[in-house]
């Protein structure tokens, strides 16, 4: 929405002020997201490492085969994982991510922004080859903007270590996803982990299905049986907020930013 909002900015009024009162109506959620989000992200991230370095795969096939095969485990604790975008979504992800042992580092416009202080590191854009090159794991949260369509994409997938875990929870617009494809399928990167997609449905015509190194889920990340309720909820405790003139606690969307 908030992408083709600045679209619209350049077009007409008309389009415009649709974008801004359906803006201003999502804002009204935007928090309930950033919450939920945050805990399936860690599922994408956990799920991708078990998936992609073959150990449920392998042990799955090891139960069929009647096979005992004694391998050794891979661990996230020491694992470096970099947030693509180091706003609400990363930052409530870091408290689960020390848990499991793992170093924290963003990426983002300013280096002294809001909430910087919980990594370990934050780089800025400029510095986006460096920052993947560290990674074990690249998270892209960032959201759909000018500035970062197409983002993520080939020359990004080589500064990547081909031992590293790319995924995309964020707009699928930030990712190239045939750029994406050919770092699977060449070992550029191990693995990928995708929510999101520039277009949805994902097409049947994509290659991307056929990349084995790839977990691929249909937007899932936040369509949980509470998502309704929770919705709604925070939905009513924003409205409440906004009817006492108290729109300094709510959580609101930056037009202009584009999130």
């Amino acid at each position: 929405c908030l992408y083709e909002y600045n679209v619209a900015r350049e077009h007409s009024k008309v389009e415009y002020d649709c974008c801004r009162r359906v803006c201003d109506y999502l804002s009204f959620f935007f928090f309930f997201f950033k919450q939920k989000t945050a805990y399936e992200m860690l599922r994408s991230l956990v799920g991708s490492e078990m998936c992609i370095r073959d150990r449920i795969p392998r042990v799955m096939q090891n139960k069929k085969d009647k096979t005992w095969d004694k391998f050794i485990m891979n661990e996230l604790a020491g694992a470096t994982v970099g947030f693509l975008g180091f706003g609400s979504i990363a930052q409530s992800t870091v408290p689960i991510c020390r848990a499991l042992g793992m170093k924290v580092i963003g990426l983002r416009r300013r280096k002294d922004g809001p909430g910087s202080e919980l990594a370990d590191e934050i780089y800025t854009f400029e510095e986006l080859d460096e920052f993947v090159g560290l990674c074990d794991f690249v998270v892209c949260t960032l959201p759909a903007t000018a500035n970062t369509y197409h983002l993520c994409h080939a020359k990004t997938f080589e500064a990547m270590k081909s031992s590293a875990i790319f995924v995309s929870i964020g707009r699928g617009t930030c990712v190239n996803e045939e750029d994406l494809e050919v770092a699977l399928n060449t070992g550029t990167i191990a693995g990928a982990a995708l929510d999101v997609f520039e277009r949805e449905p994902l097409s049947s015509k994509s290659g991307l299905w056929n990349c084995e190194n790839l977990l691929l889920t249909a937007h899932n990340a936040d369509n949980t049986e509470s998502y309704m309720n929770d919705t709604w909820r925070v939905y009513l405790e924003n409205f409440e907020l906004l009817s006492n003139h108290q729109t300094d606690q709510m959580s609101t969307i930056d037009l202009e930013a584009g999130y």
